[in-house]
């Protein structure tokens, strides 16, 4: 246990340390799109989102495929700065293309210096595809005098073919890269087209160079180096195992086979398995790549380095590779871009079930640096080498001096579904933009952007902070250490500020969190108004309780009023609670089926109250079964369930529900924790001055996604950082939308026995994983049904009470339980049989 708490010491000094040498603070650019995000629907069964570049004046250009419901084709829009559509390309600024007779999708894009689009891809014949080029002028119209009608679609094999990097070179030609399935599997292709679009037979073999590797092999990306020579990176299969390579070419197409061994570099590791993506050159002549490290399914996010000659750079953080693992599921880059002495690259983080953007941000990513981050919103953890945790301040600090790797991770939520960036691109030096899709639980997928801003610690201070902009003077750090209601931020506040007087962090479920006190307001008091978010659920069943339920960024007393808006005074339904952050108001279980809206007004201690009332809108759903014998049969179940319920619930049976852990540790996430215990909003004070501090944010609300970020008070003035974002882990998802509460009594026992019994032993982390891996879609389809929750609620009353024996007995004990239970039965068995068969 000490040295656990040593090493968990030595981890939180590291982490503070490190921030104190941070260049760069990366957060999502709030002046973008919808605080700093954007999803685009063009056809109605999906769009997504494949590459993106960045025009000279700022135009941020993104294509991929839309789908119009028989097929995909080519999508293009373009954003301006703010993420709103230029109405400039093509009128409305999107741009949808049949190339082909079936499915066609742009997977790369290059910009030319006339202001051109080339979109890259391919185009399906109805049997195979095949290689897709289109040009587009700057406008968003085809350009006819690019082969035919702005159109080239060559058939290189005969299978599928797809081209998936472009690059542009100093005479204007077209340069691709992409893989082409054969006989015995895919292989590499290079290929060359002239400006005018036509193939430029003098390149390789009459126009493209085949390159296998392994049993087979997928190119992902290309780049022309400033001797002309060639790099293609991308990853190859062989013997059941899957490895990065970067494969180099001379500038006629063919291999160079002074590159690497035999034109072939792959990792110093080479039994592990690997994954090769998007590339980067750097001024040295080495090669960057994006990918992965592990199987499918336990992947973590990697970044390679390969010298000019193609090498594996051995300097390079561990043999060449720098691994950063986010959490125990699937971590993938998939592009890697450099602006100026940074390094970003893009992909994916599993959080759940579900998967967030990616950006993990590197600074001096040109010097050795012995150690692996990693960080997220949800389970977060950083891991470092063993020779680095023992290694004293003073070691780590010269190692810092010296200039060593710093890495960031921000993760994005677009929702609860799947979010995939699957490009990168410098806006400018401050900004950059990754796309990508989000994928609900419809399984239509959205084109998502998602735009950064790259501030760092030498940007002259405002003299004001805004909601918007956080200050470059305060950096906000990764949540680390996140359970279902407590988070450790890390924070560090740059000199140069002004006396800071106090400092902490501020959260809130909504976003752009704000210090709510007196004593802090620049000009000597409160004067905004609380802000109001609606918790009431959207629907209720006839006879259930309705409650109505509200939060505020601050403590103040709320009214409600039903149909009409009115002023505070005028409301005479008060919430109950007082002067608090968490209101609710019981109007009983009588109301009859329809639609209802009640408005809703608060006022907090300086005298501020809502101008307009926040409405509450809310059904009430009749029984699904429309007679009244149906009706009444569903009335005696649900009086059946109470009954059995009561008996669940009764002080003898829940005594097993109330156990306390007397621990430090367990008491900050204690399962007994009632509903109005957690907060959704609020601020801690960690003293004043300067420097780097870590705060602690307790008895959050499980299950709910946070914004926080770290605030100074300086002359009068309230500074915020940079936002971040984390979710508290969640509770048992199918007893939660059977029971409607994470904090009801059997969910509480159900989770209790959770981390009580099932996490003690690996079986039962397993069973825990697995429950967690295929849950929730089944939670999501009980909860939308009435009748669903209450099967499921009737199947969920044995094994709520077997969790609830368990926890009085333990898992030994309730074996043994069960086994003399059917022991009795067997010996009994016979008696009971003859009894039945002689009434």
């Amino acid at each position: 246990m000490k040295i656990r708490a040593l090493q968990l010491f030595c981890l939180s000094c590291i982490l503070i340390i490190s921030m104190c040498y941070r260049g760069y603070a990366v957060d999502l650019d709030t002046g973008f799109g919808n605080d700093g995000r954007l999803v685009i629907e063009l056809g109605a069964y999906g769009d997504r989102a494949n590459a993106v570049i960045v025009q000279p004046d700022g135009k941020i250009v993104v294509g991929g495929s839309s789908s119009s419901g028989s097929d995909l084709d080519f999508m293009l829009f373009r954003l301006f700065s703010d993420g709103s559509l230029d109405p400039e390309f093509n009128f409305d600024g999107t741009v949808t293309s049949a190339v082909g007779p079936a499915d066609d999708e742009i997977l790369s894009l290059e910009l030319q210096d006339d202001g051109k689009i080339i979109a890259a891809g391919y185009s399906s014949n109805g049997t195979d595809r095949d290689f897709a080029l289109v040009r587009y002028n700057s406008d968003g119209s085809l350009d006819r005098n690019f082969g035919r009608e702005g159109m080239v679609v060559t058939s290189v094999g005969n299978s599928d073919d797809e081209i998936t990097g472009i690059e542009l070179d100093a005479d204007g030609s077209i340069l691709v890269t992409g893989s082409a399935t054969g006989t015995a599997g895919r292989i590499i292709v290079l290929g060359k087209y002239r400006a005018d679009g036509s193939l430029d037979s003098s390149f390789a073999d009459g126009g493209f160079s085949f390159t296998g590797v392994g049993d087979e092999a997928q190119a992902e990306s290309v780049a022309i180096r400033p001797d002309r020579r060639i790099v293609v990176a991308g990853s190859y299969s062989e013997d059941n195992r899957t490895g990065l390579m970067v494969v180099g070419f001379g500038t006629d197409g063919q291999l160079d086979e002074s590159f690497a061994e035999n034109g072939v570099a792959v990792p110093a590791d080479q039994d592990s398995f690997s994954e090769g993506y998007g590339l980067a050159l750097l001024e040295d002549g080495a090669i960057l790549v994006a990918g992965s490290v592990g199987e499918e399914g336990k992947r973590a996010a990697a970044l390679f380095r390969f010298t000019a000659t193609g090498t594996p750079d051995t300097d390079f953080e561990q043999n060449g590779v720098l691994v950063t693992e986010i959490g125990a599921g699937d971590d993938v880059l998939y592009d890697v871009v450099q602006e100026e002495n940074l390094f970003a690259a893009a992909g994916f983080t599993t959080v759940g079930n579900s998967r967030e953007f990616l950006l993990m941000t590197y600074e001096n990513a040109t010097v050795v640096g012995q150690r692996s981050t990693g960080l997220q919103s949800s389970n977060a953890w950083l891991q470092l080498s063993e020779l680095q945790v023992e290694d004293s301040y003073a070691a780590y600090r010269e190692s810092l001096d010296s200039g060593s790797l710093v890495v960031d991770v921000v993760t994005t939520e677009f929702g609860s579904g799947v979010d995939t960036a699957t490009a990168l691109t410098a806006v400018s030096s401050t900004a950059m933009v990754a796309v990508g899709f989000s994928t609900r639980t419809s399984q239509i997928t959205k084109a998502a952007v998602a735009k950064y801003s790259l501030a760092t610690s030498s940007t002259p201070l405002s003299t004001s902070s805004t909601l918007e902009d956080g200050s470059t003077y305060i950096l906000t750090g990764a949540p680390y250490d996140v359970t279902r209601t407590t988070a450790i931020i890390p924070v560090e506040i740059f000199s140069g500020i002004g006396t800071v007087t106090q400092r902490g962090i501020v959260f809130n479920t909504a976003p752009n969190p704000v210090l709510k006190e007196e004593s802090q307001s620049g000009s000597g008091g409160d004067s905004k108004a609380p802000v109001i978010t609606n918790t009431t659920s959207q629907e209720f069943s006839s006879g259930s309780s309705v409650t109505l339920s509200l939060s505020t960024d601050e403590k103040a007393t709320c009214k409600y009023n039903k149909s009409t808006d009115t002023t505070y005074s005028s409301m005479t339904n008060s919430f109950s609670g007082g002067d608090t952050t968490s209101h609710s108001a019981d109007l009983g279980s009588s109301l009859s089926a329809d639609s209802y809206t009640y408005y809703a007004r608060c006022v907090d201690a300086a005298g501020n109250e809502n101008s307009t009332g926040t409405a509450i809108t809310f059904t009430v759903s009749a029984s699904s079964d429309s007679t009244d014998s149906s009706a009444a049969s569903t009335s005696f179940f649900d009086r059946t369930l109470q009954e059995v319920g009561d008996i669940l619930v009764s002080p003898a049976f829940a005594a097993g529900s109330d156990t306390t852990n007397d621990s430090a540790d367990a008491t900050s996430d204690s399962n007994t924790t009632s509903e109005k215990d957690f907060v959704e909003q609020g601020y801690t004070e960690e003293g004043s001055g300067s420097g780097a501090f870590s705060a602690r944010l307790e008895n959050l609300k499980p299950g709910t996604f946070f914004y926080a970020r770290a605030y100074a008070v300086a002359g009068g003035i309230v500074y915020y950082g940079n936002q971040v974002g984390f979710r508290t882990a969640d509770s048992c998802f199918v007893a939660t939308a059977a029971f409607g509460s994470i904090f009801h009594p059997y969910v509480c026992i159900l989770r209790e026995f959770r981390d009580s019994c099932l996490l003690d032993s690996h079986l039962g982390r397993s069973l825990v994983s697995c429950y967690y891996r295929y849950a929730p879609p089944v939670a999501d389809l009980i909860a939308s049904d009435s009748r669903l929750r209450f099967v499921s609620r009737l199947f969920l009353l044995p094994v709520v009470g077997a969790a609830w024996l368990a926890l009085q007995l333990g898992l030994q004990g309730l074996f043994l339980l069960s086994a003399v239970a059917v022991f009795c039965w067997y010996l009994m068995r016979p008696t009971i049989i003859s009894r039945v068969e002689r009434e």
